[in-house]
């Protein structure tokens, strides 16, 4: 069962069973090295992983303005295609758009 506070984050009732969100209180603190291991080690899948950072960035966002463009259909489509061999393959992240990627606006900002 999702807590009232894993609930708020990811839009969800309190109390609903949650499997694509299982793990969101201990996720949204862990460290990259110790995601990578997670998912190595199957606790949890890429898409699940990429969905619960969407959901929290979706609900921090308004707030704090961290980001312009995003490219969570693109990290979807890309979530379970990933293999897991490097060391942090799978593990989702966040460009500045100070640099060119393909098929996002670059705004220096």
């Amino acid at each position: 069962m999702a807590t009232a506070a894993v609930a708020s984050v990811v839009g969800l009732p309190s109390g609903q069973g949650l499997s694509q969100t299982r793990h969101l209180d201990e996720l949204v603190d862990e460290d990259a090295t110790g995601l990578a291991k997670r998912l190595r080690a199957r606790e949890f899948t890429q898409t699940e992983l990429v969905e619960i950072f969407i959901r929290r960035v979706e609900v921090m966002n308004p707030a704090l303005n961290f980001m312009t463009n995003s490219a969570f259909d693109r990290a979807r489509r890309m979530a379970d295609t990933i293999p897991l061999t490097a060391p942090f393959a799978g593990v989702p992240i966040l460009m500045k758009d100070m640099i060119d990627i393909g098929g996002l606006p670059r705004t220096d900002g």
